[in-house]
């Protein structure tokens, strides 16, 4: 298979012949990626330049036409007109439409960020946690000739070799006119509708099922513009999609150190990061910070992952005085790279609460580039959740754009090291904290985090529009 759908403004490329049955885009066909519009409103955008020197005439000017079928159907269903006429010359071949030749489900996988416990990503009634945003059937209008089809559906403009020939309910050859007329109660908004089917998306994966014999065609279409995971046709005539969503952004009451909360960090790709920080308040009796040691991780594996902790630096710590702030990482369990910082990050007193006394508190800014850590050996002491074992010296940091390109150390920025593990972990992972000490340090009801960042992978505003046209023959 080849060609190249196109996006929202204009693409080239050409169609080549093949031996098997298939299907292959001709014109634009959705616009998919961060922002999902009209999937259900058969609506596409330009027309990508056709290469009809390994045509035949008659197959070349159908999928002329049918590119200028695509747009003007565009019109029409985004209400900028309430008629269009597409002259679709002359052939011996025979245009039909058919009311129903696909189908397409779109589902909102885990959309409340649930446990997911049936794991079928199917919407199975109330109390699911998988919604079915919207299902229907396609309708098409196809040009066959011979062994080839030139179909236009769901905005898109198709062609099949050797496939099944179609019958429709509306015919004609010769020299037709196509007539696009808006359907009656042509458009329905499907999303975002209100409640909790709104913009932002920030839980769950965002799953679009398409049935058609044009499924191969799709699934070109998908891998190639979407960045979504795809399972393929295989043979047959459905593909999927999922979609993967932003997780949540912005500041949060801390996590609680039980291991029943988590945050979820999805689409992260390289050094994207724009914020991350702590805010840590202790719980009032006594100095609860004489017994400090708390951590924010990430567990990839058994003693794998990334960690970092914060414990006191000696005694009954009290205003000003400074904290240890370690930095663990291992993408094995077994050699790990260790970071650390006694002096950078000093307890604060401040009236937060607004009682007139002070109250002390821990802030760490994780993309802080002033504060510098120092390649060095740790101790179990320096975390609460792994184990270290081989202390890697001068570890090198050249998988990402961002990166130095070698060896690092012996001392760097926390930003760099946040930036450059974060990204290893990427593009999906769990945060969550752990509080030593029987966690009679950290209030985490009092505390918070703050997180954010940019993803070229993910879907984090949907449109969805259903928006039908009638098509006849003239």
């Amino acid at each position: 298979m080849s060609g190249t759908p196109g996006g929202a403004g204009r693409s080239s490329g050409g169609l080549r012949g093949a031996s098997r049955a298939q299907s292959e885009t001709i014109g634009v066909v959705l616009i998919l990626g961060m922002v999902v519009l009209g999937m259900t409103a058969v609506i596409g955008f330009g027309s990508q330049a056709l290469d009809a020197t390994e045509q035949r005439s008659e197959v070349a000017n159908a999928e002329q036409a049918m590119a200028q079928f695509d747009s003007k159907a565009a019109q029409v269903a985004l209400g900028d007109s309430t008629v269009q006429s597409v002259p679709l010359g002359r052939s011996d071949g025979r245009y039909s439409v058919e009311s129903s030749a696909g189908h397409i489900t779109i589902t909102h996988a885990n959309y409340n960020g649930g446990t997911d416990d049936d794991g079928d990503s199917i919407d199975d009634g109330s109390g699911d946690d998988d919604r079915e945003l919207y299902t229907g059937d396609f309708g098409a209008v196809v040009y066959e000739d011979s062994d080839t089809e030139i179909a236009y559906q769901g905005g898109g403009v198709w062609r099949r070799s050797e496939g099944t020939r179609v019958k429709g309910n509306d015919a004609s050859s010769g020299t037709p006119t196509g007539v696009i007329t808006p359907s009656a109660n042509h458009f329905t908004r499907v999303f975002p509708s209100g409640g909790t089917n709104q913009n932002p998306i920030e839980q769950g994966n965002i799953i679009i099922t398409v049935e058609s014999k044009y499924c191969e065609g799709w699934e070109q279409y998908f891998d190639e513009r979407t960045g979504g995971q795809i399972d393929p046709c295989s043979g047959g005539d459905v593909v999927r999609v999922t979609l993967t969503t932003l997780g949540p952004q912005g500041q949060f009451e801390m996590l609680d150190d039980d291991n029943t909360e988590s945050h979820p960090v999805r689409g992260l790709d390289g050094h994207t990061l724009n914020s991350y920080e702590i805010t840590l308040r202790p719980i009032e009796r006594g100095n609860p910070l004489a017994s400090l040691d708390w951590s924010m991780y990430i567990e990839t594996g058994s003693n794998s992952g990334l960690e970092f902790n914060v414990r006191k630096k000696s005694g009954n710590p009290s205003c000003g005085d400074p904290v240890v702030l370690s930095v663990y990482y291992s993408e094995d369990g077994q050699q790990y790279q260790g970071w650390q910082n006694d002096d950078a990050v000093k307890i604060q007193c401040l009236d937060y609460d607004g009682d007139g006394n002070d109250e002390k508190q821990i802030r760490i800014d994780f993309l802080d580039n002033t504060v510098s850590m120092d390649d060095t050996s740790l101790s179990a002491r320096n975390t609460v959740r792994f184990n270290p074992g081989s202390h890697e010296s001068s570890p090198v940091f050249d998988e990402h754009a961002s990166d130095p390109g070698a060896a690092v150390g012996p001392t760097e920025s926390l930003e760099l090291l946040t930036q450059h593990y974060f990204a290893l972990l990427g593009p999906e992972f769990e945060i969550r904290v752990d509080d030593g000490n029987n966690g009679n340090a950290i209030s985490e009801g009092d505390s918070s985090y703050e997180i954010s960042y940019t993803s070229n992978s993910v879907v984090r505003y949907l449109h969805v529009t259903d928006n039908r046209i009638d098509v006849k023959f003239e």
